[in-house]
């Protein structure tokens, strides 16, 4: 195929896969940016945390039993909640710029959970 044919397939490709949406509305927040609802956040909990002079990190576990051990700067899995801060007890999830607000801030503890 020549470089116009490939050109053509993609411009193609792109356009078909463009969706529409009304100028005049809100933009709709990705879920993953969202705060979770509060009867998700009950199903993550903070099992411990391990730290030195130089690395932090964080056992959890989440929906469906999942069991996950997070390192400072790793993301909550399928989230854009991003681990900021691990101690004692404790983790920081901030979401990234990439959301609408990403001032949010969401913090497990060994007792329970907190958002702001």
């Amino acid at each position: 195929m020549t470089r116009r044919g490939l050109w053509c397939l993609s411009l193609l490709l792109s356009t078909a896969q463009a969706e529409d949406r009304d100028p005049f509305q809100p933009p709709v927040i990705r879920p993953q940016c969202q705060l979770p609802e509060k009867a998700d956040l009950r199903q993550w909990q903070l099992k411990g945390t391990l730290s030195d002079q130089t690395h932090q990190a964080a056992y959890i576990t989440g929906p469906g039993g999942g069991h996950y051990f997070l390192q400072a700067g790793e993301y909550l899995p399928g989230s854009e909640w991003k681990a900021e801060r691990i101690g004692r007890g404790k983790v920081l999830f901030r979401n990234t710029s990439a959301c609408e607000k990403p001032l949010w801030q969401l913090s497990l503890t060994r007792e329970s959970t907190y958002e702001k």
